[in-house]
């Protein structure tokens, strides 16, 4: 997860004068700035939610294209709306800087400065008004202009609708290994009581948080096991990513102040219905100080449909797990504890999701993270 400071803050901003700005009584208004301070974390790692308890990322979990290096572009869109969540404006490149606060690849924390044009800064001077930030997309963002203002009755809730099947991100599931393998991402937040002023910059001092368009998937064998892993493979999956779930229009809608309900939107979730059919194998890597562990993070997917009912088995999403004696098993993403009671209990694979699976000797335990640990039986049935 990565968050922007500043959300629906009545306080008083901060004003930063800027050299040479101009006397208030004779100034003619000029762009107004202001500034979010980004801080990037992951998937739960706490009882608590408090931002520093919670998982820094590792590796490009959070790295976000600037378009720093030869020949690349910033890979950002920054959309305004009003407090009827219409389309107002796109924020160009030319107008903002997003700069990262400490190691540029895994960096936690990003200032963000942007500008709003004179005719923006007195129609939302005071006045409550919406920010949307997708990132790593790999420049498919709506194509909005600001001639689709208001009077388009674009809705903020319905902005998901873009991306049909023209307009997917593609991504086929694998690790996260570098640039080329950047996270799409996406956070919505409300603002009021802003005071723009001419040639200074405003401080936004709440929170934005960004939400990632992916799971993430680990498998290691425990310090115990004498029946070791020697291969994971994905089998279904879907290779394309939707960065903006249905619905959301605020962030109260995927921050709740709570353990097990903070950064998913699992009510909200819209899956392309693109499945790959085969498999695609997990990359070897360390994970928590196992040597022996697999990783692949992978787009949502639906497992159950809208009314509750589980796709077709030739559908469903599960993992292969073959071990060094040359055993191998199909594990599904479902509660066997239920398995007579209720055969439907399979489960989704959800963004902003960590599945860690603990192997010994072939018994497995899971923690699916934001939530508590659930053990896997040698018939490897999730028991919650």
């Amino acid at each position: 997860m990565l968050a922007l400071s500043a959300c629906e803050s009545a306080d008083e901003p901060v004003g930063i004068e800027h050299p040479g700005a101009a006397d208030a009584d004779t100034d003619t208004r000029s762009d107004s700035k202001l500034t979010l301070l980004i801080s990037l974390s992951d998937d739960v790692v706490s009882r608590a939610p408090v931002d520093s308890l919670y998982d820094a990322g590792t590796g490009y979990e959070n790295y976000i294209e600037l378009g720093t290096a030869a020949g690349a572009k910033p890979d950002m869109w920054i959309a305004l709306f009003d407090d009827n969540d219409n389309f107002l404006t796109v924020i160009s490149s030319d107008n903002y800087t997003l700069v990262p606060l400490e190691s540029y690849n895994s960096s936690k924390h990003y200032l963000l400065e942007f500008s709003l044009p004179e005719r923006l800064a007195t129609q939302l001077d005071e006045q409550p008004f919406r920010m949307l930030m997708m990132a790593n997309c790999g420049g498919r963002y709506p194509t909005l202009t600001d001639s689709d203002g208001p009077q388009s009755g674009i809705p903020l809730s319905n902005i998901n609708s873009w991306w049909g099947e023209s307009n997917y991100v593609n991504y086929t599931p694998r690790n996260v290994d570098g640039p080329e393998d950047k996270i799409p991402m996406f956070g919505v937040c409300r603002f009021s009581g802003v005071k723009l002023v001419p040639d200074n910059t405003v401080e936004l001092t709440e929170t934005l948080h960004l939400l990632r368009a992916l799971a993430k998937i680990d498998v290691y064998d425990s310090e115990n096991t004498t029946a070791p892993l020697t291969n994971v493979e994905l089998v279904n999956y879907s290779d394309v990513s939707i960065p903006y779930p249905n619905g959301i229009t605020h962030q109260a809608d995927y921050v709740k102040g709570s353990y097990a309900l903070d950064y998913v939107a699992t009510n909200k979730m819209n899956y392309s219905g693109r499945v790959k059919a085969g498999s695609l194998p997990f990359a070897k890597v360390q994970a928590d100080g196992h040597d022996n562990a697999y990783r692949i993070y992978c787009p949502v997917y639906r497992n159950v449909d809208a009314q509750g009912h589980p796709v077709t088995t030739y559908e469903r999403t599960c993992m292969r797990l073959t071990f060094a004696d040359g055993y191998s098993k199909l594990i599904e993403f479902r509660d066997y504890s239920k398995l007579e009671s209720d055969p439907t209990a399979y489960f989704n694979l959800n963004r902003n999701y960590w599945y860690k699976f603990e192997v010994t000797n072939r018994k497995i335990s899971v923690d699916v993270l934001p939530y508590g640990i659930v053990d896997l039986e040698p018939s490897f049935g999730i028991n919650r």
